[in-house]
């Protein structure tokens, strides 16, 4: 929106009926303000009205169409996830780009207990140094960056499942469509890969 400066010095209000005039005017102003943007909007929704009647089966087979495609490339990214995204995870194509963002590591307690029956098998492998802190609660951070690692203790060898943790991470797809004018790819091709 336009900030517009107003040319007009307004004097100080001086008395209770120079407030009460400037009030009113401010009053009627809000008021016609309201009036042509209650306008504005009802002419915008008339214009919205017109385009869902117009073109509202087809944007619903339009979403119908990209949620397929889009679960389509999702099973294909998954199958070739080795091969395709291995060494770039954003591989560029020539209608966008396909990414996998992979989420924060979560440390998940897997014992019928909770995380009381984690902590409890924690102190019990001798580990409690590494992956306790000290209010009593198994350190999820510590979990999480052992999650490859063999931990040692005076009781053993312990890896973070031994302790009753699985560790997990969220993943997410997207893809992002070219905003430049591309040609139709021709029907009769065989599909290629990335």
């Amino acid at each position: 929106m336009t900030k517009i400066k107003s040319k007009v010095k307004l004097p100080r209000l001086e008395s209770y009926a120079a407030m009460e005039a400037a009030f009113g005017q401010l009053a009627k102003a809000t008021l016609r303000r309201d009036v042509i943007a209650a306008e504005f909007e009802e002419y915008l929704n008339d214009i919205r009205r017109e385009h869902q009647q117009e073109h509202g089966d087809e944007l619903e087979e339009l979403a119908v169409e990209i949620a397929a495609n889009e679960k389509r490339l999702l099973d294909w990214a998954h199958a070739n996830e080795d091969t395709h995204f291995k060494t770039k995870r954003s591989p560029e194509t020539k209608f966008g780009v396909m990414k996998f963002f992979r989420g924060q590591h979560k440390a998940e307690a897997k014992l019928k207990g909770g995380w009381k029956a984690v902590l409890e098998k924690i102190k019990d492998c001798g580990l409690a140094k590494q992956l306790i802190r000290t209010v009593e609660e198994p350190n999820k951070e510590a979990l999480i960056a052992a999650r490859e690692k063999v931990l040692r203790s005076s009781d053993g060898e312990f890896t973070v499942g031994d302790v009753g943790v699985k560790i997990t991470q969220e993943e997410t797809f997207t893809i992002e469509v070219a905003r430049e004018p591309v040609a139709e790819p021709k029907a009769a091709q065989p599909a290629q890969a990335l």
